[in-house]
């Protein structure tokens, strides 16, 4: 994490700057896919000897607080309502030694407060709270797992989890509100995770991306920053 408090206070000016840019909702493509859209992003390299299993859980979850057994899955059907071609091959991968690969979701919450966004997907999706599951496997043994938000102390040792509260959206008018014009509706909600520079947590709207490194038998998040095009990111991990 020694990476991570280091850099934290480099966002902050990355974030006054995508807060405008969030609110236009623009539409990235690179290589198929549609950056934009991602609303968790984890980019991992091996550099490990041995094939790595990663798999990404994406759902609702009851409250910031909820156990880590309550998270449920959303149905396939409200992810089409968006994308017509989702598919939830993007959320598992199989990642070779000394190579890098990402696991992403396409979690259903932008605009939500457009006057053209389908009812029945707001009926889905509008004053929930949202979060993920991450977790990375050596020969089926879990070597790192990390979730969204803050799951009791005994469901750490429980369910082997690694670290908590990296990340959780609350779908209520209020979280789409630009921080700094409150009478602009943004495209995404606040993320709120303990990862901010915001001591208080009081979260940002914008999409970034987790990126972890693999060493031997043990894994760590390296870094949490602004998302990047494909090939950007092939750049950063060949520098990182």
């Amino acid at each position: 994490m020694e990476n991570i408090t280091a850099r934290r206070y480099c966002l902050v000016l990355f974030l006054l700057i995508i807060s405008f840019f969030t609110y236009t909702s623009c539409i990235i493509f690179t290589e198929g896919e549609q950056l934009s859209e991602f609303t968790y992003r984890f980019s991992i390299k091996n550099e490990s000897n041995t094939d790595l299993s990663t798999e990404l859980i994406v759902g609702e979850i009851p409250s910031p607080q909820a156990g880590f057994d309550e998270l449920t899955i959303i149905p396939d059907e409200i992810y089409k309502l968006v994308n017509k071609t989702w598919s939830p091959e993007s959320t598992y991968h199989l990642i070779k030694p000394k190579q890098h690969d990402a696991v992403y979701s396409n979690l259903p919450i932008v605009a939500l407060f457009s006057e053209l966004t389908d009812l029945t997907l707001k009926e889905n999706m509008l004053d929930r709270y949202f979060s993920f599951i991450l977790t990375i496997r050596k020969n089926d043994e879990i070597i790192y797992r990390i979730v969204g938000w803050d799951v009791p102390d005994e469901d750490m040792v429980k369910y082997q989890i690694t670290d908590k509260s990296y990340g959780y959206y609350y779908t209520t008018e209020e979280n789409y509100r630009n921080h700094y014009d409150g009478t602009l509706i943004n495209a995404y909600p606040n993320l709120f995770t303990k990862l901010w520079p915001d001591e208080n947590n009081s979260g940002f709207n914008g999409r970034m991306v987790y990126y972890i490194k693999v060493t031997g038998n043990s894994a760590r998040l390296y870094e949490f920053g602004p998302l990047l095009l494909k090939s950007e990111e092939d750049k950063y991990w060949k520098k990182n």
